[in-house]
């Protein structure tokens, strides 16, 4: 008889194996050193796709920025808010059993979840692990009460100003995209740059323009990191999901031919 556990118990289960590990040694005596080519993202990813931690229809992008990771993905229809906080925990986990082993990356110190609705992609919950926190874990002086409590969650909308472009038209507003310098400007241009070469090749990106305008605009309105980063993390992952479905179109187009 197969036992199916509910998605609360699985990350439950989960997490309790994880804060268990003291200095997570088991990732130690597996963990295999990356290639210079390797991000840390990708390290992150592939740990996460071994743990099942997202079901298969959870779409998520993760960005590493330093010793920071953002990730940008949507609410599983299944998790309570206290899940979300496990789902913060069990990323961490996967953070640190990369970075703590490894010469290439610096140890991480900070992970922001960011769980977009499905109905309303402007709204989310974020669920932060602090440095304070990933140092407790780290050292293994906190269980796992204790650990979802420390981790904070809170309810934000995404900066949707545009206040620089008050009367513009749209045709106006996306003639000549602005790049402001600030805050993830370098990233921010490579995503430009992303985003015109799906333009160029036909796609619908007004709903990129858009992000990338509110991103811009946050920025020349001295908006702070906290209100840019999500919009950059989101952004990205759209961009993404567009890159790939264009990449299918392109291979189905090739099988037909």
């Amino acid at each position: 008889m197969r036992i199916i556990l509910s998605y609360p118990a699985v990350t439950a289960i989960s997490l309790l194996l994880s804060i268990s590990t003291p200095d997570f040694a088991c990732g130690a005596n597996l963990y295999q050193a990356p290639t210079q080519n390797t991000s840390l993202s990708e390290r992150v990813s592939d740990e996460l796709s071994k743990s099942d931690i997202f079901a298969p229809a959870i779409k998520y992008k993760i960005h590493s920025r330093q010793n920071e990771l953002l990730v940008s993905t949507y609410r599983d229809p299944r998790a309570n808010l206290t899940d979300l906080k496990i789902d913060a925990l069990l990323i961490t986990h996967a953070g640190m059993k990369v970075t703590d082993n490894s010469k290439l990356f610096p140890k991480l110190n900070r992970v922001s979840v960011y769980f977009f609705d499905r109905d309303d992609n402007s709204k989310y919950w974020l669920a932060e692990v602090n440095p304070a926190l990933i140092d407790l874990l780290r050292s293994n002086h906190t269980n796992k009460d204790e650990a979802l409590e420390k981790v904070s969650l809170c309810r934000l909308t995404l900066n949707n100003p545009l206040d620089h472009y008050s009367g513009s038209s749209y045709q106006e507003m996306t003639e000549s995209f602005p790049l402001s310098p600030g805050f993830l400007e370098p990233e921010r241009r490579i995503l430009l740059a992303r985003i015109m070469r799906l333009k160029e090749n036909g796609r619908d990106v007004s709903s990129l323009e858009r992000l990338f305008l509110q991103m811009d605009d946050s920025i020349r309105s001295n908006g702070g990191d906290s209100g840019i980063k999500p919009l950059y993390v989101y952004t990205l992952q759209m961009l993404e999901a567009k890159e790939k479905n264009k990449l299918s179109a392109l291979n189905n187009e090739q099988i037909q031919k």
